[in-house]
C-alpha cells in the first residue's frame, strides 16, 4: 500500500459536498476513496460493480416472482455491463 502523506484541500459548496458524499456512498466508498478512484480512473469500475450488484438482486427477485423472461433480460444486461458474453 502506498503511504498517503499529502493532503489536497478544496473548497466546495454544501450542495457539492452532499452530492459527492452521496455518490461515494452509492459506490460503497469513503469520500477519500471515491476521489482517489476518480483521480486514477477506477471510478467507473466501482460504478459498474455497484450497478451489477443491484442487477443481480433484481434478477433474484424476478426469479422469485416467477418472472423468468424479465429475469433473463436482466441477466443479459448484467453480462453486457461486465463485458462478458452470454
Amino acid at each position: 500500500m502506498t503511504n498517503k502523506t499529502t493532503t489536497i484541500r478544496v473548497r466546495v459548496t454544501p450542495v457539492e459536498q452532499s452530492v459527492a458524499q452521496s455518490k461515494a456512498d452509492a459506490c460503497g466508498l469513503s469520500l477519500s476513496a471515491y476521489i482517489r478512484s476518480a483521480i486514477d480512473g477506477r471510478l467507473q469500475e466501482h460504478r459498474i460493480a455497484q450497478v451489477t450488484s443491484e442487477l443481480v438482486d433484481l434478477y433474484a427477485w424476478l426469479l422469485k416472482e416467477d418472472q423468468a423472461e424479465s429475469a433473463r433480460r436482466v441477466l443479459a444486461m448484467t453480462y453486457r455491463l461486465k463485458g462478458d458474453s452470454q
